[in-house]
């Protein structure tokens, strides 16, 4: 036990000279190991970015609730470096938004952004968003039920219902206050990323699991038109 406190204590101060706002603390107390390069490190290079490890469903951070983001801390070098790598990343993987806590950071900030997307040119669009610890009011609960995946659950595509509209305020990438009405796709992205913030995830909101597909067997089964699956 006597070594096993050394060794935290040892974890806590190295990564306090690095890491500000007690998160070192944060993860030696969850008894998760700490590397603080992906989120912290400096790159002199502004137009240097880098790609953060994704998450997969089962890491803890996936499923814990995300602490509140200081204001006084948007502003600094290193969160603005984080919000261009989550960016960067969510691009990198095709994705449509990405939260904190699927690059192993449980705090609350989200990414969102789609533009004439490489796996589905349809897709509305939604505007490049940065939401630091939002807030969901839901305008319309009527549920709209469609496919949805997510990067911390890869290969697999289920539908989902989720609200029509809503309402979120937050906190931008300029620590200004933000107030987004979205509706429809825009709604579903961010109910979507939001739940990542209270460590939840796609599935736990579907109430039928038999849609649940791999993503070459939705693309090849689901997706295909009426008469193809009369014919097959």
């Amino acid at each position: 036990m006597g070594e096993k406190r050394s060794s935290s204590a040892a974890q806590i101060s190295a990564a306090k000279s690095r890491v500000p706002n007690g998160e070192a603390e944060l993860y030696v107390a969850k008894g998760w190991r700490y590397n603080p390069i992906p989120f912290v490190t400096s790159i002199k290079n502004e137009a240097c970015f880098m790609i953060l490890k994704v998450a997969r469903l089962g890491f803890p951070s996936v499923r814990t609730t995300a602490s509140p983001v200081p204001t006084e801390r948007i502003l600094t070098h290193d969160f603005q470096k984080l919000i261009d790598d989550m960016i960067e990343t969510m691009n990198e993987y095709h994705g449509v938004g990405l939260a904190a806590p699927q690059i192993h950071l449980p705090i609350q900030l989200a990414v969102l952004e789609v533009e004439n997307h490489p796996r589905d040119p349809d897709m509305p669009s939604v505007p490049l968003t940065v939401l630091i610890n939002p807030v969901v009011t839901i305008l319309d609960d009527s549920l709209v039920e469609e496919w949805e995946g997510c990067l911390s659950i890869p290969d697999l595509r289920g539908r989902v219902p989720r609200f029509k509209q809503l309402r979120v305020t937050a906190l931008g990438r300029d620590a200004k206050p933000l107030e987004i009405d979205a509706s429809d796709f825009h709604a579903r992205v961010i109910q979507h990323e939001t739940d990542h913030l209270k460590g939840e995830v796609y599935i736990d909101r579907m109430p039928n699991l038999r849609t649940l597909s791999f993503l070459e067997e939705w693309q090849r089964f689901m997706l295909a038109p009426p008469a193809e699956k009369k014919e097959s």
